[in-house]
Parts: C-alpha cells; sequence; structure tokens
C-alpha cells in the first residue's frame, strides 16, 4: 500500500512550536487572572503603594475594598508562583523528552527504554493539557 504523502507537514505543526504556544497561552491566562482582579471599579490603585489605612481622604468603604483588593493580589500572586513552577518543571521536561524522543540516535537497539520514555511523554503531554485546561477536567 504506497500513500501520497506529499504535503502532510502542512498538517502538522512541530512540537517545538506547540510547547512555544503552550507558554504563550500560560502567560495570557496569567496576565488575564490579574487584570480581572484589577478591574475592580471606583479603587484608587495608587493608593496600594502608599498607607492607605491611615489616609483620611479615603472612606471606610473603600479601605475595605482596596484591603480586599490588597489580600487578592496576594494571593493571586501565590497561587501564579505555584503555577508558574509547575507550568515551568511541565515544559522543561516536555522539551527534554522531546530531545530523547525524536533523535532516534540516543535509542540504539534499547526498545523497551524507547518505549518507557514515550509513555512518559505521554504522562507529561497529560500533565499540560490539566495545566492549560484546568476548566474541563471532570466534565
Amino acid at each position: 500500500m504506497n500513500k501520497d504523502l506529499t504535503g502532510i507537514e502542512s498538517d502538522f505543526e512541530s512540537l517545538s512550536n506547540l510547547i512555544n504556544q503552550a507558554k504563550t497561552q500560560v502567560e495570557h491566562e496569567q496576565l488575564y487572572r490579574f487584570q480581572k482582579i484589577l478591574h475592580k471599579k471606583g479603587l484608587p490603585f495608587d493608593k496600594l503603594n502608599e498607607d492607605f489605612e491611615s489616609d483620611g481622604s479615603i472612606d471606610a468603604n473603600i479601605k475595605g475594598r482596596l484591603r480586599g483588593l490588597k489580600k487578592d493580589l496576594i494571593q493571586f500572586a501565590i497561587q501564579e508562583n505555584k503555577r508558574n513552577t509547575k507550568a515551568e518543571h511541565i515544559l522543561n521536561e516536555l522539551n527534554s523528552i522531546k530531545k530523547r524522543i525524536l533523535n532516534p540516535g540516543s535509542h540504539g537497539n534499547s526498545m523497551p527504554y524507547y518505549e518507557q520514555e514515550l509513555k512518559e511523554a505521554i504522562e507529561i503531554v497529560e500533565k499540560m493539557y490539566i495545566l492549560l485546561n484546568p476548566n474541563e477536567i471532570g466534565t
């Protein structure tokens, strides 16, 4: 069975390109979540860098909302640090596996080892999918 494979490459993207797209998606999602926190209307964001608690020109309601915003921003920073550390680890693993698996000279005749690398690669891709699509898990 001889199939014409002309043009097959146009249907596929390189793994390196997909890894870069994943990095970009993680960054865009992070920016979106950050902007969502900051879009609390009517708050003087510039006061967050000051001691707004002792500023008599800010009413108690705004001070309370600024406290809440400050808490949300700190929580966001903690969560994003954890998420970014996880994403960086997954992407580094994916890059490493890609270099090993797609390098036929690194395999020799050890098919069981190659099979294990493929299983590891699938697990890493699944981790990346979960990281990039957290809302789809469990649905």
